[in-house]
């Protein structure tokens, strides 16, 4: 078991799995690993919509926690670090209010004029102020 105070489960939330690893700090090692393939999407939405439940993210989570936790004897500090842009509304004590939107959904590609795109309308509306032209296919 690793000393209190020189560890630290470190997590990568990304959007294919879930990544946890126990390191020992002042050893500078790996003590274990352990990973869960990221929740599914929501199923029957239409095209190019991709949600997914923000309490099956969580539960599978806490999985890998669960697992490295049995590496240690005492408390530790925790890291994470998250996938591509993506969101959850949230209320003003952090509680989901929608699902997970993630950064593959591709609905904001999708005109809303006949004409553009929403994403290509944000871009020509905020470009003066620094995003780089891009032109979005269609």
């Amino acid at each position: 078991m690793i000393r209190p105070g020189l560890s630290t489960i470190a997590l990568d939330i990304g959007s294919t799995s879930i990544k946890g690893a126990v390191l020992d700090l002042e050893a500078g090692e790996l003590v274990s690993a352990c990973s869960r393939a990221f929740p599914e999407p929501i199923e029957n939405l239409p095209s190019g919509h991709i949600e997914i439940d923000p309490k099956a993210i969580v539960a599978r989570v806490l999985e890998v926690i669960d697992e490295l936790a049995e590496h240690l004897s005492h408390h530790c500090s925790v890291w994470i670090c998250g996938q591509m842009g993506g969101l959850i509304l949230a209320d003003d004590r952090g509680r989901a209010k929608s699902n997970y939107l993630s950064w593959r959904d591709q609905r904001t590609l999708k005109s809303t004029d006949g004409v553009r795109s929403s994403m290509e309308t944000i871009r020509r509306t905020i470009r003066p102020r620094g995003l780089p032209s891009i032109r979005i296919a269609s």
